[in-house]
């Protein structure tokens, strides 16, 4: 058993690395499409400035700017050359669309894990519950 935990281990790990991997890669392609779906416009540019200007953005990030007294929520696409403008609704909704879309991950992700260490461990006899208390220690059957 020892040594099938050694083969399985580097397995959960790498599986881990690879999950985590997908979600930074593909999280601006992800913001992108939540954000059109959370009502954010997509505008390009017309200028050789407002070109200039999505590039000084933080890539990969929302920036807010104040304007007219209201709040307005940038993010560039420096790739497309494109800049997605939402109010503070659109930001409240891709909030809570991008709250959804992570406590699914986490869902698929333990699932995932938890049929992985099912696996592993339904080798094991004696794991039934209670695994603490006076009945533990007993060696009598049930």
């Amino acid at each position: 058993m020892k040594g099938r935990l050694k083969l399985l281990l580097p397995a959960l790990l790498a599986g881990l690395v690879v999950l985590l991997t997908e979600t930074g890669c593909q999280s601006s392609q992800h913001k992108e499409a939540l954000l059109t779906q959370a009502g954010f416009r997509s505008l390009k540019p017309t200028s050789a400035k407002q070109t200039a200007l999505i590039g000084s953005l933080p890539r990969g990030h929302l920036s807010s700017l104040v304007k007219n007294g209201k709040t307005v929520f940038l993010f560039p696409d420096a790739a497309q050359h494109l800049l997605f403008v939402g109010t503070e609704r659109e930001y409240q909704a891709y909030q809570q669309l991008r709250l959804k879309n992570e406590l699914s991950m986490d869902t698929k992700a333990t699932k995932s894990l938890n049929s992985d260490a099912t696996n592993v461990w339904s080798d094991w006899g004696g794991l039934e519950i209670p695994y603490w208390g006076p009945e533990f220690n007993d060696p009598s059957p049930r």
